[in-house]
């Protein structure tokens, strides 16, 4: 009877052998399909290849449950897109100006360089009221972006 337990025992351990030996090549299918199904949805292989390995079928599911990495990211290149730079030339400054102080007196004729000078002196400020002959009316500095931007830029560089 001793020898028929031990068979038993023997029996169950190669039976217990084969089952760890098919759950092991099962794990190892699951983790292969699911890294190939996870590369094709622009995710890690390597990391999904264990979560189908450890997880199975739950794995599994919870890939295709997830949107793919490839697909989100065209979508956000849609949502995040950046506008086109719509680069318009200036137009040439005008060499001789007018300005009025502020007791509001013309003061003028004066040359773009003297403009520069004044603008870094402060003698002249983005509520100076300017005026040109290619200009219809007198308009405040920071009316007038392209000279304003110009005056900052020199004032800028010139520091």
């Amino acid at each position: 009877m001793y020898s028929i337990a031990i068979l038993n025992d023997q029996h169950k351990f190669e039976f217990m052998q084969q089952d760890v030996f098919l759950a092991f090549v099962l794990a190892l299918l699951i983790g292969s399909l699911n890294a190939y199904l996870a590369k094709n949805r622009g995710r890690s292989p390597v990391i999904w290849f264990f979560i189908g390995a450890f997880f199975g079928l739950l794995g599994l599911i919870a890939l295709f449950l997830l949107p793919s990495f490839q697909q989100d990211a065209s979508a956000q290149e849609k949502e995040i897109s950046t506008p086109e730079l719509i680069i318009k030339p200036l137009p040439p400054l005008a060499n001789s100006w007018y300005y009025l102080d502020a007791q509001h007196t013309q003061v003028g004729p004066i040359s773009l360089l003297d403009l520069e000078r004044f603008y870094k002196e402060r003698a002249i400020k983005a509520s100076t009221y300017l005026w040109c002959a290619e200009m219809p009316e007198w308009k405040k500095l920071q009316s007038i972006a392209t000279l304003e931007s110009h005056l900052v830029y020199r004032a800028k560089g010139s520091e």
